[in-house]
């Protein structure tokens, strides 16, 4: 059985270099051979923390999601281009050709990106709710030691009572 780590609770409104050092905590707990450690790579990591650096939060799908569409408007505008060109001459046909075989790879990229994002969201999601679940028991366990401690020092109290009646 392997040991249980845990990682303190993020403080509210952190410094930039606690929440850097909280990040480097949870990508250290994360086993290589895991799902999740392609999300804790060494270069995802330099690049939270040089979005924090820089007081930059954004939302990691949101940028993907801008970066793949942005590269499609000017994958189209390229097609465009080639099309208006290829009619003065021959040499763009071929060029065009070219494109078109770079967009289809670029597509078939773009759709295994998406099924790779999907079950990194899911996996992520899965996660989340395990963390909230075990952070559930957590709490339940700590009343209950309250409560125990609690229920001692009651019978504490009647055993000092009972041995100077």
């Amino acid at each position: 059985m392997s040991e249980r780590k845990t990682i303190a609770k993020l403080e509210t409104n952190p410094s930039k270099q606690a929440e850097r050092d909280f990040l480097q905590e949870v990508a250290a707990g994360v086993p290589v051979d895991s799902y999740l450690a392609s999300l804790f790579s060494a270069d995802m990591i330099q690049w939270v923390e040089a979005q924090i650096r820089r007081d930059v939060s954004c939302d990691l799908w949101g940028s993907f999601d801008y970066a793949v569409k942005d590269a499609a408007v000017q994958v189209n505008q390229e097609r465009e281009h080639v099309r208006a060109a290829q009619a003065e001459t021959g040499d763009c046909k071929r060029r065009y050709d070219a494109l078109e075989q770079v967009l289809e790879a670029v597509r078939g990229k773009h759709e295994m990106a998406e099924e790779k994002a999907q079950l990194l969201h899911d996996r992520w999601q899965e996660s989340l709710a395990e963390a909230c679940a075990a952070q559930d028991r957590f709490y339940h366990a700590t009343t209950e030691i309250d409560r125990l401690k609690d229920e001692i020092v009651g019978l504490k109290a009647k055993l000092y009572d009972a041995m100077t009646a």
